[in-house]
């Protein structure tokens, strides 16, 4: 089935949007910028469709980041996210943060993920796969990096390097093309036609930009 997906990662610092047509990479606006998700996305969206002569009333579906990561970034994301959905009538799709980061490491299939908080504060989250789909294993947790210690094998991280002492672990980035490639192998499963109640998933204790 074609599908045409506006994807919208806002859970960290990096204010992202991608199209994505039937699995085609379209294009994607990306900026390294914590506090001003709220002015970047509208311009970006504006940008991606106008390069690519597409109106937004013909995507078919929005996949968003849900988290976990910053509670600000998640909440300007799912709000812009939910805004354009009630506005064109089409569906959400709830994307998990560290799993689209994963999916974007297909080609090594990491079994485990961190994203930092604060301080030495992490989320962390366990994987497994079954060909180049990501499967979670369990929810994301939060704690210290200490507490996970004996489960960073065969691990990413992200925003993580100067608390991390091992040189073993791979860097990756939250991306609105990761984003919306994973939504499309979960279309079904994840889609929400009414998204009223979806909320992000902060994963408490959360810690503001």
């Amino acid at each position: 089935m074609n599908r045409l997906i506006l994807s919208i990662e806002t859970s960290s610092k990096i204010c992202s949007v991608g199209l994505l047509m039937n699995g085609k990479n379209l294009g994607s606006i990306e900026k390294l910028d914590s506090r001003k998700h709220a002015e970047l996305l509208p311009e970006f969206v504006e940008k991606l469709f106008e390069n690519n002569k597409v109106q937004v009333k013909l995507i078919d579906a929005i996949a968003v980041s849900i988290g976990p990561g910053s509670f600000t970034g998640l909440r300007v994301g799912l709000s812009f996210a939910k805004g354009i959905a009630y506005a064109i009538k089409c569906p959400i799709i709830p994307v998990p943060t560290i799993l689209s980061i994963a999916y974007s490491l297909k080609k090594h299939k990491p079994t485990s993920g961190i994203m930092r908080s604060h301080g030495e504060k992490i989320f962390f989250q366990e994987f497994r796969w079954e060909s180049d789909k990501p499967i979670v294993k369990s929810r994301p947790t939060f704690g210290e990096l200490n507490d996970f210690k004996n489960k960073l094998d065969n691990c990413f991280h992200y925003n993580c390097s100067d608390i991390i002492k091992a040189g073993n672990i791979q860097e990756a980035y939250p991306s609105s093309i990761s984003v919306a490639k994973l939504s499309m192998l979960y279309f079904k499963e994840w889609i929400k036609e009414n998204p009223s109640d979806l909320t992000s998933d902060y994963i408490y204790p959360y810690k503001t930009n």
